[in-house]
């Protein structure tokens, strides 16, 4: 039996259905819908909240680490690879290179695979050149500090 605590002395189990503690005269769908309204209104209120105090402490910490009392804070970054396709066009039209290069280039260029181009070649060194890892969208990660066990 897996109970959940609907609200005080109320008690409903999800893969039964049974709900423990419903005032007297009160109907257990009535009941159901308004207290599963009520948490949905709260989720999506609390979600905004969230992202509103996440926000925060995105922009102002001053560390990508923190622990205010009892929550542990991680700035998180995602970052994704971007080629400056104008400025390699450009080198191409003007430098010199050979077919087996130019072959080479194209063969990688699905997604410029660095491991697909060999070490110190023309072409990875100009791909090389041209490519650069971004940040795209940071992100905080709340959680409870957690007790350490006796001895750590």
């Amino acid at each position: 039996m897996a109970l959940v605590e609907i609200d005080e002395g109320i008690y409903a189990d999800s893969e039964t259905g049974e709900i423990e503690g419903i005032p007297d005269g009160e109907p257990k769908l009535g009941f159901a819908a308004r207290k599963g309204y009520q948490a949905q209104v709260q989720e999506k209120s609390w979600g905004r909240v969230a992202a509103t105090m996440k926000a925060i402490l995105v922009k102002e910490a001053e560390t990508k680490r923190s622990v205010y009392r009892d929550v542990a804070v991680s700035i998180r970054q995602s970052k994704r690879w971007v080629l400056n396709l104008e400025m390699l066009r450009d080198e191409l039209e003007n430098g010199e290179f050979t077919k087996e290069e130019l072959l080479e280039l194209v063969l990688a260029a699905k997604d410029f695979d660095m491991e697909r181009l060999e070490d110190g070649s023309p072409m990875r060194n100009l791909v090389q050149t041209f490519r650069k890892q971004v940040p795209t969208k940071s992100w905080a990660e709340l959680d409870t500090v957690k007790q350490l066990a006796p001895g750590s």
